[in-house]
C-alpha cells in the first residue's frame, strides 16, 4: 500500500463528510508508547465501525480511495481484505490527527 498522497487525504476527508465521522481523540499526554498503541487501536476500531456503518453514503469515494493506495478494484476485495486496507489506511502517520 503507498502512503496517502494530498488526492488521497482530499478523498479521505470527503469520505469523513459523507458519512459524518465523529471521534473523540484520547489525550496521550504521558501516556506509554504501548498505551498510546493501545488507544489508536480502540480508536482504530470504533472508526472502522462508524465507517462501516455508514459506508454505502460514500462508495464512490471509497472505491476511488482503495484504486488509488493499492491499485486494486475494491469490488474484487474479500470484506476481510476491505478491512484490512482501511486499517492500514488509518494506521498511517497523520491520518489520525485528520479527524481531530
Amino acid at each position: 500500500m503507498k502512503r496517502l498522497t494530498i488526492d488521497e487525504v482530499y478523498l479521505l476527508s470527503e469520505i469523513a463528510d459523507k458519512i459524518d465521522v465523529k471521534v473523540d481523540l484520547p489525550d496521550t499526554k504521558g501516556k506509554s508508547d504501548k498505551e498510546i498503541e493501545m488507544l489508536q487501536e480502540q480508536l482504530g476500531k470504533k472508526l472502522l465501525l462508524q465507517m462501516f456503518r455508514k459506508m454505502h453514503k460514500a462508495r464512490e469515494e471509497i472505491n476511488e480511495l482503495i484504486k488509488q493506495i493499492t491499485d486494486k478494484e475494491a469490488n474484487k476485495l474479500s470484506l476481510k481484505e476491505l478491512k484490512e486496507t482501511i486499517s492500514e489506511v488509518l494506521k498511517q502517520e497523520g491520518v489520525m490527527d485528520f479527524f481531530k
